[in-house]
Formats: C-alpha cells, structure tokens, sequence
C-alpha cells in the first residue's frame, strides 16, 4: 500500500495463490471503521490493483484517519479466501 496526494494504491498480487488457469475474481471493501463500506465497493473485478480515492470524511467517521480493506478473491470452484487489514492515513 502506498498513499499520496489523497491516493491509497492497493496491490494485492502477492497475497493471494492464483494459478492462471484457474479463473478468479476479487472483490473489495474499504470502509472508514471495520466491516464498513462507506470508501468504496468493488464488487467484482480481475484486476490485483486498485486506487482508492481518499475522503476527508465520510457519513460514518467525520474525521478519517484510519481506512479497514477486505478483499476477498474468489475461484472459478466456488472457493474463497479473504485478506483483510488496516490503514493508518
């Protein structure tokens, strides 16, 4: 993860053990306080990078300064495995 001008840039090649033959999505939530999404919703995608654009706050925290990311890759079987972490802005 990195952060500048505003910008969280996620990475998650590394974290999850894909094979190239076997098909795979992710999804991702970021949320101002744990199991929340009110940063943003990914609900689908193929990509392992993604750029969140930093509120100054949000409905839920007035005053953001820590973000919660989820990301969740699934396989083609119906398998799924979950990474979840925090952020200190």
């Amino acid at each position: 993860m990195d952060f500048q001008q505003g910008k969280l840039k996620l990475n998650w090649k590394k974290v999850f053990n894909t094979v190239s033959d076997v098909p795979h999505h992710y999804s991702l939530v970021v949320g101002s306080k744990d199991g929340f999404s009110d940063v943003v919703e990914v609900i689908y995608t193929r990509d392992h990078v993604y750029d969140v654009i930093v509120p100054p706050s949000t409905l839920v925290s007035p005053d953001l300064n820590e973000m919660f990311i989820k990301i969740t890759c699934t396989y083609g079987t119906g398998l799924f495995s979950t990474y979840s972490t925090a952020y200190k802005l």
